[in-house]
This record gives structure tokens, C-alpha cells and sequence, in this order.
């Protein structure tokens, strides 16, 4: 008797949580989207087809593109799905290189490594967790251990000390293949900084030609490795679009604004002046229209050069600052503020700002023969769609399928736009859900108390 309550328990549960989930199922027709766009080709049933998202797509899209639907002439719904032109490479094998030679004096490091057999590569990586050092690398090739071929010349580097940069892998510039390799490794002198000179911008010194500098702390290799990387096609993708930010000076900085509705992925700067500069960005975004801005995080773009090697990064990416499109509604134009801490520098002048986002693709498969579909967005009230589509078409598969690209027309603006209805009882029907499954709750657990309570009284009565 008690596993048949139990049982009959879960059974109710389970059906009202059943009925409640897909009871409601959300249906658009064409007419709920503020924008469409024809797509013309001669399609053909089961055969993909891809269209590129522009910018001027998802500029009058939602968040992720989820108020996006395809339509044929009959207004049924078509599956689809957003990939992003990213394309998931297998990692290029690692091979270590045994050490059998390792000589070395006050200037310089000799060590020979070898393979068991002869071994094609163009890359090689040196594992020390030393740390402010700037040597000369010349690699060597051997088929017999007695006669040597230089193969290349290159510097291994790391200058933490003044900012984060660090070198300590090898590119050939063709692949070589020998089973024994040499690396000579020697102290490297910047030619044009004596000891009475030092490179200094402002508050910059970046200066590491002093003589002790990589000289302390013995130069200790914990690991030397090769690998043969292949030529392959970009595995990333971006649209972009240049921007003049408004520019004012506040407080010995620099404040940069602009308005931007395409997902940001990607921030370059386009800076002539100064010639030296390391700075701290702080970016800032808001919804335009919301009186406050939200602090996104701070990053680095910096141009100098050091120990003869010039260093520039002049870029942001949404990995480091988190810099994607998250609104729900839509669509909604976001700002952005970038602070540039020039402290008692010479201001930067920022000429434009360049925004990168991965491009995106929206495929489908038409149901049937005919020469045109619609692709209607731009109502941010609809919910994300649930395709079977995407088991089949995903980031990690979209480039082994073939398809079609059929051609676009302009965006058009529904003027009989008509907002999706839901039903008016939702929030009731919601309620009555709930007090639905407590009262079935109590009635079971008052239910299995009396049972209890007789079985209890009927035992005393035995007795």
C-alpha cells in the first residue's frame, strides 16, 4: 500500500509538470517581426542552405539572434541554426626532444637533444620557469652528431619585470628533418643601449641592458619540445566596422564614447601618437537611454620597444573584458566608455576604434521545392526556438557540410507589425499550478498518515 501512494505521488506530479511545460507552446506567424528578408535561389528539399548575418542583421536583432525565424510561403516555421565562423583545429602533436648534452658556463648554454628516429618539424619550445631574460637561440641540425647544420637564428625573451611579455618558442621558416638537434643559447646585448643609457617615456623605463639583469639566476631548462604545425586556414572569422569615438580629456585622461548595436567582440585602437606608450584601458558600457554606466574590466595597450624588439598590442578582446551582447530586449543600441589612464603622459590620440565580432551564419534546409523563404527578426518578446537541427549542424561540424548561398534582399519593415498574444491567465494558470501540487502533496502525505494510524490502532487491538 505505501509503494502505491508513492508511486500514484510521482505519477501526478510528473503529468501536471508535463501538461504545464508544453501546454503553452509559443506560435509566430511573419506578421509578429518588426523586419524580414527575402531569400531567393532555386531550393532544393534536404539540400543546406547558409546566409550571412551582416551587421545591419544583427543590429535589429535580439540577444543571440532568438527572435530569428525562417518561413516558407505558406508561413510554416523552417528549423535553423546560428553557427559562429569558428572552426574547432586539433591540437598539433607534441613531441619531446630527449636531452643527452647539456654544457654551460657564464655565457653561454650548449645542448644537444635528439629523436629515436628522424623527425619533421618547424617549431620548437623551450619549458624554464625562469623569468627577465633575453638570449640568442641558434638551432642546429645533425644526421651524425659530427657535423652540424645551422638551421636559424632567433631570441627567446621574457621581460615581466617592466610588463607581460615572453618568448620562448622557436618558428622555422620551412619544416627540417634530422634526428639530432643542437641549441647554442647566449646572452643577447641590445647594441643600442650602453650602460649610461636608458630608454624612457614618461614614467616608462624600459631599459634591460643592465648587466646583472640576466645574469642572477642560472638560466635552468626543465623541458625542450618540437612540433610540426600545418599551414591551416584561419579557424576564426570577423566582421567588423570603424568607429570615430567622441573624445574629451577629464583628470589626466583620456575618454573615448560610442554607440554600437552589432555584438563587440573585438576592440582595436588606431593610435599615431605618442610613439611610446604602455596604458591601462577602463571600459564602461550602458543601454542607451539608462542613466549609469557598468564597469566591464581593464586591460593594457601599449607600443615600445624593448631590448631590440618592438612590442604592440593595441587590441581588446571580449575574452578578457567580457565585451558581448547581452541584451534580452530588443533591439537595444549599447554605449561604451573607454578610459585611458594617461596619468603624466602626453595624451594618446586615438584617430578611430575598429569593432570585430565572429562572423555568423544562419543554415537551414528547406521542406520543399520553391524559389523563395523569410527570414523575420526584430521582436525581443519571443522565446529562443528548439530545433533538432542543431544535433545535426553545430559548431563543431558546420565546415564538413556543403550548402547553397542563396541571395538577400534588403531588410523590409512590417508596418502591420502585430505583438505575439499569450494567453491573459498565464500568471493565473501559473498559480493554480502550484496550489494544485501542494494540495495533492497534503492530501498524500494526511492520506499515508491515516493509514499509518490505523495499521497502529488496528496492531493494539490485536494485542
Amino acid at each position: 500500500m505505501k509503494n502505491n501512494i508513492i508511486l500514484l505521488l510521482i505519477l501526478l506530479l510528473l503529468n501536471i509538470a508535463t501538461s504545464y511545460a508544453y501546454g503553452d507552446s509559443e506560435t509566430v506567424r511573419p506578421e509578429n517581426f518588426t523586419y524580414s528578408i527575402k531569400l531567393t535561389d532555386n531550393f532544393t528539399p534536404n539540400m543546406i542552405s547558409r546566409i550571412h548575418l551582416n551587421a545591419n542583421i544583427l543590429s535589429k536583432c535580439s540577444y543571440n539572434c532568438k527572435d530569428m525565424r525562417i518561413f516558407d510561403d505558406n508561413s510554416n516555421e523552417i528549423p535553423y541554426v546560428i553557427i559562429k565562423h569558428k572552426i574547432t583545429q586539433t591540437p598539433n602533436p607534441i613531441l619531446p626532444m630527449n636531452i643527452t648534452v647539456y654544457e654551460s658556463d657564464n655565457v653561454s648554454v650548449s645542448i644537444t637533444m635528439q629523436f629515436k628516429k628522424e623527425r619533421l618539424i618547424n617549431e620548437i619550445t623551450l619549458k624554464t620557469t625562469n623569468t627577465n631574460f633575453n638570449k640568442m637561440l641558434t638551432l642546429y641540425g645533425s644526421t651524425d652528431l659530427a657535423n652540424w647544420i645551422e638551421i636559424t637564428k632567433d631570441k627567446i625573451y621574457d621581460f615581466s619585470a617592466h610588463v607581460e611579455l615572453r618568448k620562448t618558442a622557436i618558428a622555422l621558416n620551412e619544416p627540417v628533418a634530422f634526428q639530432f638537434y643542437k641549441i647554442e643559447l647566449t646572452e643577447q646585448e641590445d647594441q643600442n643601449i650602453n650602460e649610461s643609457l636608458r630608454l624612457k617615456y614618461g614614467d616608462l623605463d624600459f631599459s634591460l641592458n643592465k648587466r646583472n639583469a640576466y645574469q642572477t639566476i642560472p638560466f635552468k631548462i626543465n623541458a625542450i619540445t618540437a612540433t610540426l604545425k600545418e599551414n591551416k586556414a584561419p579557424s576564426s572569422i570577423y566582421d567588423s566596422m570603424v568607429l570615430i569615438p567622441t573624445k574629451k580629456q577629464v583628470n589626466h585622461t583620456t575618454e573615448l564614447s560610442f554607440e554600437v548595436s552589432p555584438p563587440v567582440d573585438n576592440i582595436i585602437f588606431d593610435i599615431d601618437y605618442p610613439p611610446y606608450y604602455n596604458r591601462v584601458v577602463s571600459v564602461y558600457y550602458k543601454y542607451k537611454g539608462l542613466p549609469n554606466f557598468f564597469f566591464l574590466g581593464n586591460d593594457n595597450i601599449y607600443n615600445f620597444p624593448i631590448a631590440d624588439v618592438w612590442n604592440k598590442k593595441t587590441s581588446m578582446t571580449s575574452d578578457e573584458l567580457q565585451l558581448f551582447y547581452q541584451s534580452n530586449t530588443s533591439p537595444t543600441i549599447r554605449q561604451y566608455k573607454l578610459v585611458i589612464w594617461d596619468n603624466n603622459n602626453l595624451p594618446v590620440n586615438v584617430n578611430a576604434i575598429k569593432i570585430e565580432w565572429l562572423r555568423r551564419y544562419i543554415y537551414f534546409i528547406p521542406n520543399k521545392k520553391t524559389k523563395e523563404y523569410t527570414l523575420c527578426f526584430g521582436n525581443g518578446e519571443v522565446s529562443f526556438p528548439k530545433y533538432d537541427l542543431e544535433n545535426f549542424i553545430n559548431q563543431d561540424n558546420w565546415f564538413r557540410h556543403t550548402y547553397k548561398e542563396p541571395a538577400i534582399t534588403k531588410i523590409i519593415f512590417n508596418k502591420d507589425f502585430k505583438q505575439i498574444e499569450r494567453p491573459k491567465d498565464s500568471k493565473a494558470k501559473i498559480e493554480k499550478t502550484i496550489l494544485t501540487i501542494v494540495v495533492i502533496l497534503l492530501v498524500c502525505l494526511m492520506g499515508f498518515w491515516l493509514y499509518k494510524l490505523v495499521n497502529v490502532k488496528n496492531s493494539n487491538v490485536e494485542r
